[in-house]
């Protein structure tokens, strides 16, 4: 009898220590976010389309869905020239009040959401979308604040490359970030375009602990 109690046990401790594979992105987001998406997990990031397409696209680089909730104006191109691929790509422009209800749908089936957070949801909704969201194994990446939220990503700042005073082309551009997990702040730049070579950017850096 002792020694099943102590087998018991030691399947709850195995359990409860089980590691969830995460999905893959950008090499300059991973160390930002602790080696790449949680499954189920939510991503509030400020509004960056471009850092959200940077989230997405290893992931469903090789397989798997991404959609697009409340872009009206959505660049094709710049989805398309992120890398991922249009036949594996939905876009829903304007879900006006159905946001909730077409997000939670869309989780269960794509394996990234991207979504801008309408003004004035409720908590009662975002906790709702948020359940949907664990339960189906989406990542969702909102664009504005979320409760609760897995991981808060933040541009601070944007260096553009290959434009002269009042003339000449934009090349490239270093998307300075921030991002929190579990009161861990860090630094780091996304390149743009993405598959831009990264050997001058500076890496990632910790600011601050908090209790």
């Amino acid at each position: 009898m002792f020694e099943v109690s102590a087998l018991r046990d030691k399947i709850r401790e195995m359990e409860g220590t089980k590691v969830v594979p995460r999905l893959p992105v950008h090499p300059a987001l991973s160390p930002l976010i602790g080696g790449g998406l949680v499954p189920g997990g939510v991503y509030s990031i400020s509004p960056s389309f471009s850092l959200a397409l940077g989230l997405a696209v290893e992931s469903v680089r090789e397989s798997g869905w991404c959609a697009a909730i409340g872009f009206p104006h959505l660049g094709i191109e710049a989805v398309q020239g992120a890398g991922i691929l249009l036949d594996r790509f939905v876009s829903i422009p304007n879900p006006k009040e159905h946001w909730a209800t077409v997000v939670g749908a869309v989780c269960d089936g794509f394996s990234v959401v991207l979504a801008r957070s309408p003004h004035g949801l409720s908590p009662t909704s975002a906790a709702r979308v948020t359940a949907l969201a664990h339960r189906t194994g989406a990542v969702l990446v909102v664009l504005g604040e979320w409760p609760g939220a897995t991981a808060r990503i933040e541009v601070t700042s944007v260096v553009n490359h290959g434009v002269g005073d009042g003339h000449g082309v934009l090349s490239s551009r270093d998307i300075h970030l921030r991002a929190s997990v579990r009161g861990v702040t860090k630094t780091g730049i996304l390149p743009w375009p993405l598959d831009r070579e990264t050997d001058s950017v500076p890496p990632v850096r910790r600011l601050r602990v908090v209790s």
